[in-house]
């Protein structure tokens, strides 16, 4: 009997974006579901900059409004992971993440 064979082919949905993943937080769902949701960090920038310009055209910063010391954390998704899909995911990441620092030792 020979080998059976499955083929994958991929496909980016219609709504496929990308964005960095700074954070998630999620939990345990009463179906055994776990859901995380995907956080992105970013800091506030400023609405508008006022420049003074000095000596032959040079910029000198003013004033600029509406900066604060606040980091925003925009939810991009909620992914829900059936827990017999769990372990294969964390042996992925692992796999990345030992990758990661065999990168990072220069040993690659």
């Amino acid at each position: 009997m020979g080998k059976k064979t499955l083929k994958f082919i991929y496909e980016k949905s219609d709504d496929y974006r990308e964005f960095t993943v700074d954070g998630m937080f999620g939990g345990v769902s009463p179906y055994g579901l776990l859901q995380a949701y995907l956080t992105e960090e970013t800091i506030n920038i400023p609405e508008d900059e006022l420049y003074n310009i000095i000596d032959g055209g040079r910029l000198e910063k003013k004033d600029s409004t509406n900066i604060e010391n606040i980091v925003k954390k925009s939810v991009h998704a909620k992914i829900n992971i059936p827990r017999e899909t769990i372990p294969s995911i964390v042996e992925w990441l692992n796999a990345k993440y030992d990758e990661y620092k065999e990168i990072k030792k220069g040993n690659y």
